[in-house]
């Protein structure tokens, strides 16, 4: 059966075969472009009218990394020929596509599809940087409790209670205790019942 007369669901597989459950479907290298092979995820296969994929390219682990685009049928009534050429007409630009600078990797072209957290580099390459940093800064946090809890204990103190604050509305946060005796749990339950907090069981002590 040509393109024209299939539907484009049927070009689709599970993401994940061991997790149906997922509503991701993948079209791997569906199109090519600037010789770049180009996967297609529609993301909500239970419903059927549902008309927006995912572009990615098959380095991007995120959808930080894909593009949406809206089609002109629902899937239930799109063919796969409309769906490769409405997903091809979204690369207007000859240089949708440009190298990553630091690996040379295709990667989307900023110019033609900016970010508001990304840069020119690929996805891994992006992604390496990024955790690079974050260890860095969690070890530079590591130093700054670490000095922290020598100058309470030289203080006197002997423990450091870390407590989860669940409030009823927002973000979690984090409550640090320092005591000169092990803390009871009602003690520490007083401080998170002030702080509002909705569970008073997340709780670590530790000696100093």
């Amino acid at each position: 059966m040509s393109d024209a007369n299939t539907l484009a669901k049927e070009a689709f597989s599970h993401r994940d075969p061991k997790n149906p459950q997922y509503h991701h479907l993948v079209a791997r290298g569906l199109v090519s472009i600037q010789g770049t092979p180009v996967d297609v995820e529609w993301l909500r296969q239970h419903y059927a009218s549902y008309n927006t994929v995912l572009l990615r390219l098959p380095s991007s682990w995120s959808e930080a990394w894909g593009q949406d685009v809206r089609l002109s049928k629902p899937f239930d009534e799109i063919s796969l020929a409309e769906l490769k050429a409405e997903v091809t007409a979204y690369f207007k630009e000859p240089d949708a596509l440009s190298a990553c600078p630091k690996c040379g990797s295709m990667t989307w072209n900023r110019k033609h599809y900016p970010s508001e957290c990304r840069d020119e580099r690929c996805s891994d390459c992006w992604m390496a940087a990024f955790s690079e940093n974050m260890t860095k800064q969690a070890e530079k946090q590591k130093a700054k409790d670490a000095a922290r809890d020598a100058k309470r204990k030289a203080e006197g103190f002997t423990h450091k209670t870390l407590m989860w604050v669940h409030p009823p509305h927002g973000h979690d946060y984090q409550v640090e205790m320092y005591s000169r005796t092990p803390p009871t749990p009602a003690e520490i339950q007083t401080v998170l019942k002030r702080r509002q907090s909705q569970v008073l069981t997340d709780h670590t002590t530790v000696a100093l």
